[in-house]
Order: C-alpha cells, then sequence, then structure tokens
C-alpha cells in the first residue's frame, strides 16, 4: 500500500494549459471511492496518455480521440481511481476493450 501512497496521490500534476474539465466515469461495478479498482496496482510509472491513445487507436481508430486525448489523460491523472489503472489499460488487447465495454460512447461490442 505504500506505494499507492507514493505513486497515486490526489496531490495536483501538472497539465496542459488548455485542459478542460472532464467528467470521469468510473467503472460501473467500483462506484468513484478515490480507490482504483482491485485489478490495478499504482506504480510510479503510469502512463495515462499511452492509456488514452490506446483507446483512442481501439476504440475510435484515433489515437487523439478528436485531439482531446491530452486533456482526457490530464483529468485522468488527477483521479486516484482512473491514474491507477493506466499501465493496466495500455496491457489490454483492443478486443479486451471493445469486449467489456470499455469505449466510452460505443457500448458493448461495437
Amino acid at each position: 500500500m505504500c506505494l499507492f501512497a507514493t505513486a497515486c496521490t490526489d496531490e495536483p500534476v501538472d497539465t496542459p494549459e488548455d485542459a478542460g474539465i472532464v467528467q470521469l466515469a468510473d467503472a460501473a461495478t467500483y462506484p468513484d471511492a478515490a480507490l482504483p479498482p482491485p485489478e490495478c496496482a499504482c506504480e510510479d510509472n503510469e502512463d495515462c496518455v499511452g492509456c488514452i491513445e490506446h483507446i483512442g487507436t481501439c476504440c475510435y481508430e484515433d489515437s487523439t480521440i478528436g485531439g482531446e486525448s491530452l486533456n482526457i489523460a490530464a483529468a485522468c491523472e488527477r483521479s486516484t481511481a482512473c491514474k491507477a489503472c493506466c499501465n493496466e489499460c495500455k496491457l489490454k488487447t483492443c478486443e479486451a476493450l471493445l469486449a467489456a465495454g470499455e469505449c466510452p460512447n460505443r457500448g458493448l461490442n461495437n
């Protein structure tokens, strides 16, 4: 748990100056308790930009998600529950993301 305390705190992080406010929705089975889902291990090198770009590529065939990937990643980095899952997200295959319904605005298996 010490790793979690040092790597994924709710301390402010540097974000792009034009970062907009993005409403994050945690996975339906894990209400936002400011804690990561149990399958995520918060690491010192969480790559949220890589995760969001991976989602963009897999889900929308656009790694920039319409030019918003950096803003979305910055919002994710501000959420302990989201940030802790970035490396696990990057490891998922596109097929796994789609099958699990982890493509916002696409639904299951779309």
